[in-house]
């Protein structure tokens, strides 16, 4: 985000997100591990996912240490809530940072 035709010269970093991850699951250890990679930032992500309770949780660690982990959840045959949030006290609090609700296109 943004799409790309809302993207301008000087656009700030931050706001300015594209990336491709790769995720592979580790059958000894049963936890899936995901690198995603943002070109634009040249920042580069290493998060293990597993299922907790009802929810896939990913977690990670940024450049300053902080926490941050992105969340889907209510998950159903048809929907989920897909969340992240970035923890900067040892993950006493967390801040929303994104938070999108995915439906499944039916054709």
């Amino acid at each position: 985000c943004p799409i790309r035709a809302n993207r301008y010269e000087g656009m700030p970093k931050i706001a300015n997100r594209y990336g491709t991850s790769i995720r592979f699951y580790h059958p000894t250890t049963k936890v899936w591990h995901v690198v995603w990679i943002n070109p634009v930032s040249g920042s580069v992500s290493s998060l293990v996912a597993a299922k907790v309770g009802n929810d896939i949780v990913q977690r990670g660690t940024d450049d300053d240490g902080n926490v941050f982990r992105w969340i889907f959840s209510d998950i159903t045959n048809d929907s989920c809530r897909w969340y992240g949030e970035r923890s900067f006290d040892n993950e006493t609090t967390w801040k929303l940072e994104a938070e999108f609700f995915m439906t499944r296109e039916r054709k």
